[in-house]
C-alpha cells in the first residue's frame, strides 16, 4: 500500500511543476505582448505601411522608435536607420524606413466613406519629409510629414517595395548650413575695429570736452554781469516795437479812413485815366495806320505832295521867266 501511494504523490508533484512553469510562461508572454503594445513598437491590431525617406547630413538624435508626425499629429515612428556607403565614388545616404499607419489619417472619400491610404499618389500630390528637432534639451529628432506640393521631388530610386518619400530640408537645417559660410573672422575684425575706433572717440572726447566745458562756463561766468543791461536794452526795444507797432496802425487807419472818403473821385479818376488811355490808344493806332507803307492816306498825302511839288516847279520857271521878260506879264508866253 505504502509503495503505490509514492508512486502517486510523485506523478501528481510532477505535474503541479510543470503547471507552474507554463503559468509562468504564458504570464511573461502576456507581458512581452503588453510591454511591445505599450511602447508602440508593434502594433498587433493595427495595419501599418512602410515608406523610406533618405536623409542627408547629420542625423543625430534620430533613432528606432522616433516619432513621425504629420502636422504635430503622430502617424508612425521611425522603424530602422542605417548608412549605405558605396565604395567605388565614396557617396553616401542615410535610408531610414518609417512605419506609418493609416488608421491615424482618416481620408473622406467623395461618396461618404473612408478611402484607404495610398503614400505613392500623396507624394505624387506633393507629399515631402523632413528632420525636425523633437526637443531642444535631449536634442531628439523626429520625422515630420507635409504637404509641399512647390518643392520638387528628388527620389533615390529605392525600390524594395517601399514608397519614398523626398526629402526636404528644414529652416533650422539650411540655417545651419549657412552658418559656416558666414565671414565670422571678417565680422570680428570689423567689430573690433569699430570699436577701438568707439573706444579712440571716447579717449579724445575725454581729453577735450572738460576743456571746453571749462570754456563754456568761463564764457556764461563772463555773461552773466552784461545780464542786466541785454535784459534793459531788450525792454527798451520791446517799447520802441510797440510804439512803432501803434503809429502803423494809426497810420493804417487814417489811409482806410482817407480811401473810404476819396473813394468816388479815385474811381472817377481812374475812370478818366482808363478814358484817355484808351484815347491815347486809338490816336497810336491811326497813327501806327498812317505811317504804314501802304496806307491809303499816306499815299494821297504823298501824291499831294508831289503835286504841290510840281507847281512849285512851275511856279519857280514862271517867276524865272518874268524876271528875263517882265513883258510875259502883259502878253503871256504864247505872244
Amino acid at each position: 500500500m505504502a509503495s503505490d501511494a509514492i508512486p502517486a504523490i510523485t506523478e501528481r508533484d510532477d505535474r503541479r511543476a510543470a503547471l507552474a512553469v507554463g503559468s509562468f510562461v504564458l504570464v511573461g508572454l502576456v507581458l512581452l505582448v503588453a510591454a511591445l503594445l505599450v511602447f508602440g513598437r508593434v502594433h498587433l491590431l493595427s495595419r501599418s505601411d512602410r515608406a523610406v525617406i533618405f536623409l542627408s547630413g547629420s542625423v543625430g538624435g534620430l533613432a528606432p522608435g522616433s516619432p513621425v508626425t504629420f502636422r504635430g499629429v503622430r502617424v508612425g515612428s521611425v522603424r530602422s536607420v542605417s548608412l549605405h556607403l558605396s565604395p567605388g565614388s565614396g557617396r553616401s545616404s542615410i535610408p531610414v524606413v518609417l512605419t506609418l499607419f493609416p488608421g491615424r489619417v482618416v481620408l473622406d472619400a467623395p461618396a461618404g466613406g473612408v478611402e484607404r491610404l495610398d503614400l505613392a499618389r500623396q507624394v505624387r500630390a506633393g507629399l515631402r519629409g523632413e528632420l525636425v528637432t523633437q526637443s531642444l534639451v535631449t536634442g531628439q529628432m523626429a520625422i515630420d510629414l507635409e504637404m509641399r506640393p512647390e518643392v520638387p521631388a528628388v527620389l533615390h530610386g529605392h525600390d524594395e517595395g517601399m514608397v519614398e518619400i523626398p526629402f526636404v530640408q528644414s529652416d533650422l537645417e539650411r540655417l545651419k548650413q549657412e552658418i559656416p559660410k558666414v565671414p565670422l573672422e571678417a565680422l570680428s575684425r570689423g567689430g573690433l575695429d569699430a570699436l577701438h575706433s568707439v573706444t579712440a572717440l571716447a579717449d579724445m572726447l575725454n581729453s577735450r570736452l572738460p576743456p571746453l566745458l571749462d570754456r563754456a562756463q568761463g564764457t556764461l561766468d563772463g555773461m552773466e554781469p552784461l545780464a542786466p543791461a541785454v535784459l534793459a536794452s531788450v525792454t527798451q526795444l520791446r517799447n520802441e516795437a510797440s510804439l512803432v507797432l501803434a503809429h502803423y496802425d494809426r497810420l493804417s487807419a487814417e489811409a482806410r479812413a482817407l480811401i473810404a472818403a476819396r473813394g468816388p473821385e479815385l474811381k472817377r479818376t481812374l475812370a478818366d485815366a482808363d478814358a484817355a488811355a484808351n484815347e491815347a490808344r486809338r490816336l497810336l493806332s491811326n497813327a501806327n495806320q498812317l505811317a504804314a507803307p501802304d496806307s491809303e492816306t499816306r499815299l494821297n498825302l504823298e501824291a499831294a505832295l508831289r503835286d504841290a511839288a510840281a507847281a512849285t516847279d512851275s511856279l519857280r520857271g514862271l517867276a524865272r521867266d518874268l524876271e528875263r521878260d517882265p513883258s510875259l506879264a502883259l502878253r503871256g508866253r504864247g505872244r
